[in-house]
């Protein structure tokens, strides 16, 4: 759970960063842009970051606290009964994992779906703006789709193996290679910026 509470805590600091910056940016850019048939296209993609920094700030992995929360909980009750507290902690294990394989579930898709379609039906029926519509939709999704996929979700396999009786201490996780994009804002918009971590 400590190495899952981490990796949980460095990806809503980036997404959740990432999508406050972008809000932040649409709302002070879009009433000094030139181009004035160019500002709702700004305000649809601000109010698709809000929801993403929402969706992040209202329900965060519950591993986050859950860990803290347990330490504490074992820390304090060191004359407790094991076996109670053993309970306890599967119990936290079961619901975060649970967490986490909803945070990557088809729900969640599909409210990215929804929210990449709405944003191209707004640019584009009510602005009669198809072109930037759907590329507004489809680079909504598409972020939304790297945020979903890159979500950590460590505590669904430990689970399969604690039930399957895998009782050894978990090991460190091999450092791989990794890639992420994320959401950026460069000097004439926005963009995605690609991190390599070795």
């Amino acid at each position: 759970m400590r190495h899952d509470a981490w990796r949980a805590r460095q990806w809503s600091l980036a997404f959740g960063t990432s999508y406050a910056l972008i809000t932040a940016a649409s709302g002070v850019a879009a009433p000094l842009m030139r181009d004035r048939a160019s500002v709702p296209d700004v305000y649809v993609g601000g109010f698709s970051a809000i929801i993403g920094f929402g969706l992040i700030a209202v329900s965060p992995l519950k591993v986050i606290h859950d860990r803290e929360a347990l330490e504490a909980r074992i820390a304090a009750d060191r004359g407790a009964d094991r076996c109670a507290l053993l309970a306890h902690a599967e119990a936290v294990l079961i619901a975060d994992a649970k967490n986490e394989a909803f945070g990557r579930g088809w729900l969640i898709h599909s409210g990215n779906v929804l929210v990449g379609v709405g944003a191209m039906l707004v640019l584009g029926l009510g602005y009669e703006r198809w072109g930037s519509g759907i590329a507004n939709g489809l680079g909504s999704i598409a972020v939304g789709e790297l945020m979903i996929l890159t979500q950590p979700h460590g505590l669904v396999r430990d689970l399969k193996r604690y039930r399957l009786g895998d009782l050894r201490e978990p090991q460190r996780r091999r450092r791989r290679a990794s890639f992420m994009a994320t959401p950026t804002l460069l000097g004439s918009g926005y963009g995605v910026a690609l991190v390599g971590r070795f």
